[in-house]
Parts: structure tokens; C-alpha cells; sequence
């Protein structure tokens, strides 16, 4: 929808306006020219987090005159209906209300298919039950926004939350950077700086050069003391060139074969499983939360496959993960590659084996 306004014979005045998320515009810049009063996002759980933040943002008009020369005094506020869906509305508003700590100045209202007047609600209920389609039937018919129970998700959604609120996680004297490398495609180059298992720093870049990935990473490990050899980067595609340049750090091969030889697909499968055991078990604090919802989306779509299966474990294809998430998850990437220092063993395994493993293609995920 363009943007379109209407008017009134006080002259209030409605705006329309498209939130979509564009690559171009991650922070919603183009909501920056109005000044509101309040605003409504219809079906806001399709919406991101910074849409409803810029559009907030904007509530500077709050009192005034009509036409007629009658003062007006507002206070600002915003309307958000959805349907439900585990992402910033569940963090924001559902979660916390069932905890009682929901701010005073939020309030969540259930509503289901039943309260509304205007629609054939037996017709509603029939349609939506016929698609048997568990998890249709629990958001739209029942309001639950716990619906997901798919025992594939690797990762529970109350652990992803607490990822940013584990402050008890301790540092340690080590200190780690990992990276998902891009270049000038549509995925982003992220780099993510450790303290032990506490996430300090995360660096996200939507277009960038190989010369400028390279000067990114040396002048980030400098400034934070990270010696090369506690550097892991995603080496499969562009981070490959990387190799050359940074000759001490690790280049993660998605494909190759686990460490240890232990029962998995390939390293990557293992380093996933890792990550989910410690996020599981409370054992990561992301104390940089810039890109909270990004990464509880991301976790929340990673999946173990053929679970029902004796053979290696795996994970599901990043391909699979992308069409869910309309991105790539370039941060869980990130985070993921970290895991190989976690489940590298130097009293049972040579520097040499160890290097052989990573760089193995023995394996096909």
C-alpha cells in the first residue's frame, strides 16, 4: 500500500502507511517525517519490533487545535492486533503479563474468533478445523501463543529469552570473536565478540568488501585482545579468502566432519547441538540485546531433522530456514561457529587432527 492519508471535519488526519521490512531502511527511517498522536498496527505480529519502535517514536504532536479553534491534549498511545505468534508481541506483552510483570503502561487483551459480532463464527470455527492443522487450530481458534510443541525445535523458547537476562554467567579470562562472513549479497557479514561464553559485541553489516572484512576482524581482535587463535570464521564460500589472511584463526567447514568422531552429520550439525544443550541449560548471557528479536527468530526456527531416525543427528537445511524467516540467520551463524572452541578437546586431540577435521569434506549435509 502507498502512502495514503484521509481527513476529517475536525481536521484530524489518518496516514497509511506500509511497514514491510526493507533491507534499505532496517530502522524504519521513512516514518521519521510525521508527527502523531497515536498510531494502529493492524496484524502487528507480521511486523517488526523497529516498526512499532520508530512508529512510537513519532507521537511529538500531543496537543493542539480543531478547526474551530476548540484545544485538544493527548497522550500518545498505540493499538497493536495480531494473531498470535512467538516473537516481540510474546516477549513484550503476553509473557510478561502472565508473570505479572507487565509494565502499568501496557496491557494485553485476549480476544478470540468467538467475541467478534461481525464474522459467521461457526463458519469461522468449521473452516479453520477442517484444515487439520494442530497448530492453525491453537492460534486462531484457541489464542495460544504457546503452540508450538514441534519436537523438532532444538532450542526452548523460554531458554532463548533468558539468553539476555543470564547475567550469572560468569566471564572468563578467554576471550573469543566468531563470524559469518558476506560480501555484497543479501546476507550480512556479522561479527560477534566473546568474553568466555558471555556475548559482549555484535557487529552487523548489510554490504561490505573482502579488503574491509579483513581490516574489520584484525582491528576488532586488537582492540579487544583476542589473539588470532581464538578466531573462528564461516570459511565455506567468500569466507574462504580469509585463510590467507588470517593464518592463526579457525575456518569453520559447515560440511566437514564432527570433532571427536562423534555421531553427528557433519561439524556444523555438532556445533548446533552444542549450542542448543548450553542455551537449554542457561549457560550463554548475550549481554549486547541490539538485535534481540533478530536472534530469538533465528534460534526459535532451528530444528533437528529425521528425529525419529537411528542414523547421525542433523540439523535442517539453512535453505529450509531462510524460506521460514524470509532472511538468512546470519547471527545464529555467527553464534554457532563459537561452539567449536566449546566442543574442541586439545587433551584428546592434536592440533593436527583437530585441523584435519576442520577442514574434512569427508562428510555431505
Amino acid at each position: 500500500m502507498a502512502r495514503a492519508n484521509g481527513s476529517f471535519e475536525d481536521c484530524s488526519m489518518i496516514f497509511f502507511e506500509e511497514l514491510a521490512y526493507l533491507p534499505s531502511d532496517p530502522l524504519f527511517d521513512r516514518l521519521g517525517s510525521y508527527d502523531l498522536t497515536g498510531g494502529w498496527i493492524d496484524e502487528a505480529q507480521e511486523a517488526k519490533k523497529e516498526a512499532k519502535d520508530a512508529l512510537q517514536s513519532r507521537y511529538s504532536l500531543l496537543r493542539g487545535k480543531n478547526c474551530d479553534g476548540t484545544e485538544w491534549e493527548t497522550t500518545g498511545r498505540t493499538l497493536l492486533t495480531c494473531n498470535p505468534k512467538k516473537n516481540w508481541i510474546y516477549t513484550e506483552f503476553v509473557k510478561p503479563q502472565r508473570d505479572g510483570v507487565l509494565p502499568k503502561d501496557k496491557i494485553f487483551i485476549p480476544a478470540l474468533y468467538s467475541d467478534n459480532p461481525f464474522i459467521d463464527q461457526k463458519k469461522y470455527r468449521e473452516g479453520i478445523l477442517s484444515t487439520k492443522n494442530k497448530i492453525l487450530v491453537e492460534r486462531l481458534l484457541y489464542g495460544n501463543f504457546d503452540y508450538d510443541d514441534n519436537p523438532e525445535q532444538m532450542m526452548q523458547l523460554d531458554a532463548i529469552n533468558d539468553l539476555f537476562t543470564n547475567t550469572f554467567v560468569e566471564k572468563t579470562g578467554q576471550r573469543y570473536i566468531s563470524a559469518d562472513i558476506a560480501l555484497q549479497g543479501a546476507d550480512s557479514f556479522v561479527v560477534c565478540v566473546w568474553h568466555g561464553l558471555v556475548l559482549e559485541k555484535i557487529y552487523r553489516i548489510a554490504k561490505t568488501t573482502g579488503a574491509e572484512v579483513e581490516a574489520m576482524i584484525k582491528g576488532i581482535a586488537e582492540s579487544e585482545r583476542v589473539p588470532q587463535s581464538n578466531i573462528v570464521y564461516d570459511g565455506d564460500g567468500v569466507g574462504a579468502f580469509l585463510g590467507g589472511y588470517l593464518k592463526a584463526a579457525r575456518s569453520f567447514i559447515n560440511n566437514s566432519a564432527p570433532l571427536s568422531g562423534e555421531n553427528y552429520r557433519n561439524l556444523k550439525s555438532q556445533c548446533a547441538f552444542k549450542l542448543a544443550e548450553l542455551v537449554n541449560k542457561n549457560e550463554i548471557y548475550i549481554f549486547d540485546d541490539q538485535y534481540r528479536e533478530m536472534i530469538i527468530e533465528e534460534m526459535e526456527q532451528i530444528r533437528q531433522i529425521d528425529i525419529d531416525k537411528d542414523g547421525k543427528l542433523a540439523i535442517e537445511g539453512k535453505d529450509k530456514v531462510k524460506e521460514r524467516l524470509g532472511r538468512s540467520p546470519d547471527i545464529f551463524d555467527a553464534i554457532m561457529v563459537r561452539m567449536i572452541f566449546e566442543i574442541w578437546k586439545p587433551q584428546t586431540e592434536t592440533r593436527s587432527e583437530t585441523k584435519k577435521a576442520l577442514y574434512s569434506r569427508e562428510t555431505v549435509f
